[in-house]
């Protein structure tokens, strides 16, 4: 074993014929897919003589309790993939709702929403290396590959579906091959859902749901040091459930966090209000606003995720259920502390949008949907849409799964 190569794992204890030396240690030019140890190319499928790029795109496909694993190569998706089944649970849907994904440390992990579990993965493989039970409606995740730690937060209740009362961070370990309890940090409100860690790792930024408070939590001691309230960093109210802005997701990004609120309908009493969706942007180090963008109402903001070369920010937009082409996507810039639009996508083709994430290989996005089990591929610069694909079942026949996360990793 050789611990100085790039593509050493620490937590590897079995050569199950991944092992290997990338050509003169670049790991990030040479792929074991792509070439071969002596730096020849192996993918080049349209024979040009120039080595094909290729990503693998992770589907969290939460009604049929599997992952779907494409392939596409120079941005062309192939038909060929592998199914994971994630089904522990024979009589109960186990739903995997999120993907994470360790580059680092070569290993990627899934929620399943319903049953409560964690499990984690080998990325070269897809060979299941652990499984947790951490109960309670794990939802999203974010990880700190130097400390080898994974955060997890909770779903909340949304659609007449019961989520989790629960105000707790847990902090999973797995330096040692196998996922174990580390810590949990316990938060004044409910429903911790969105997060994302400063990238120092010493900084956990978490989003309430069902409050609309911010909290920023130092990872060493897992104590609060610094809260806000979304709708008035000035309001006098607690940490109780109002159900307003209904944040969704944050991305941490230059010392700024970026939130999506789902906001949509607000019962107030008997009035019904109808606020807007919209981005939020605050200062990382005091969580002061900086500024926001405002949707349409029926939009509701859902997951987002910035490019790390252009620092665009694309938004799947869940849109409204009562509200006919409201789903879609769309897509910000973010320059001298102001977002603008670059474009926006909606339509009768999108339906519930859920996941998103940026193509390392093409000019492309790839959006899932809640609403039809539908796969979207969008040009990131014009928002045009190229394809949709219904993710299949294992069981043949049957499509149409309500999709989750998605998570792409380039080769």
């Amino acid at each position: 074993m050789n611990e100085t190569a790039c593509n050493f794992s620490s937590i590897a204890d079995v050569d199950n014929g991944n092992c290997f030396d990338c050509f003169n240690n670049d790991c990030s030019s040479y792929p074991n897919e792509a070439f071969d140890c002596l730096g020849e190319c192996i993918l080049d499928e349209n024979n040009d003589g120039i080595c094909d790029n290729l990503e693998k795109i992770f589907v969290a496909t939460q009604g049929f309790d599997q992952i779907n694993i494409l392939t596409s190569i120079d941005g062309e998706l192939k038909e060929d993939e592998e199914i994971i089944s994630v089904n522990l649970n024979e009589n109960i849907m186990d739903t995997p709702h999120f993907i994470e994904i360790d580059k680092v440390n070569n290993v990627w992990f899934v929620t399943l929403m319903n049953t409560g579990n964690v499990l984690m993965y080998n990325l070269d493989s897809n060979e299941k290396l652990s499984e947790i039970m951490v109960g309670e409606m794990p939802a999203l995740m974010v990880h700190d590959p130097s400390h080898q730690r994974l955060y997890i937060s909770r779903m909340m209740t949304m659609n007449g579906m019961e989520g989790s009362s629960s105000n707790k961070i847990q902090v999973l370990d797995y330096s040692s091959g196998y996922l174990i309890e580390f810590n949990e940090f316990d938060l004044p409100s409910p429903a911790p859902h969105g997060l994302d860690l400063s990238d120092d790792g010493l900084f956990l930024f978490v989003a309430s749901n069902t409050t609309d408070w911010v909290y920023k939590i130092n990872t060493e001691s897992g104590n609060v040091i610094n809260e806000v309230f979304l709708p008035s960093p000035e309001s006098p109210f607690g940490p109780d459930e109002i159900n307003y802005l209904k944040p969704i997701q944050i991305r941490y990004n230059y010392n700024r966090i970026f939130i999506s609120c789902s906001a949509g309908k607000f019962y107030n009493g008997d009035t019904t209000e109808n606020i807007p969706g919209k981005i939020m942007v605050l200062d990382a180090g005091d969580l002061s606003f900086i500024t926001q963008y405002q949707f349409d109402w029926s939009s509701s903001p859902w997951h987002l995720t910035i490019d790390e070369n252009s620092s665009d920010i694309f938004v799947a937009l869940s849109g409204d259920i009562g509200s006919e082409g409201s789903a879609g996507v769309a897509s910000l810039s973010f320059d001298s502390d102001q977002l603008s639009l670059n474009w926006e996508n909606t339509g009768n083709e999108f339906s519930l949008c859920h996941g998103i994430s940026v193509s390392t290989i093409s000019e492309q996005i790839y959006v899932t949907s809640r609403g039809n089990g539908k796969l979207h591929l969008l040009d990131r610069n014009s928002g045009e849409l190229s394809q949709s694909i219904v993710i299949n079942s294992m069981q043949q026949g049957m499509t149409g799964a309500m999709l989750g996360g998605i998570a792409i990793f380039g080769l």
